[in-house]
């Protein structure tokens, strides 16, 4: 069981840390550090942003997986 907890964890820190340098590029690119236009910008911040949205939905069922069923 420890070993699923751990591959969960990773795979909540490894998305979330996908869309968090997704998200840091894309201000660079609005900052005009890296050259880019204005629609590559928002679809890379739509992209990074759902990329956080699914860490968060995962980690979110996944608590709900590791707590024990309830008996009533």
């Amino acid at each position: 069981m420890q070993s699923l907890t751990a591959r969960n964890a990773l795979w909540i820190a490894l998305a979330t840390g996908f869309g968090a340098v997704l998200e840091f590029f894309a201000i660079l690119h609005y900052l005009d550090v890296l050259p880019g236009d204005t629609l590559g910008i928002v679809v890379q911040s739509l992209v990074c942003i759902c990329f956080i949205v699914l860490a968060g939905i995962y980690f979110r069922t996944w608590l709900k997986l590791r707590q024990p069923p309830n008996d009533d």
